[in-house]
């Protein structure tokens, strides 16, 4: 068997904004149960992890669950995951 990392590989060069940091600085990954206070606390931004369903309560109130196939970035701030599996996005 060939080593799957060996030979000529090409390659597609993404283009990138070099003059600064992105637009989050900092990544958690929660899952059920999880709070955010304290260093985690406030959160700019979240998305869901895996296919299944999430469902987060807001920092200013109120909750939502989000389908896991979606993939968009919701900026919303979150207080807590209640279930599921979400990336939490800091500025």
């Amino acid at each position: 068997m060939a080593n799957p990392i060996s030979g000529p590989y090409t390659y597609t060069a993404l283009p990138y904004h070099a003059s600064g940091p992105g637009k989050y600085n900092k990544v958690v990954l929660a899952a059920a149960t999880f709070y955010a206070t304290g260093s985690n606390a406030y959160p700019s931004a979240f998305y869901v992890s895996g296919s299944g369903d999430a469902t987060v309560t807001l920092a200013n109130g109120g909750s939502i669950t989000v389908n896991g196939s979606d993939r968009s970035i919701f900026e919303m701030s979150v207080a807590s995951v209640t279930s599921g599996t979400v990336y939490l996005l800091y500025s």
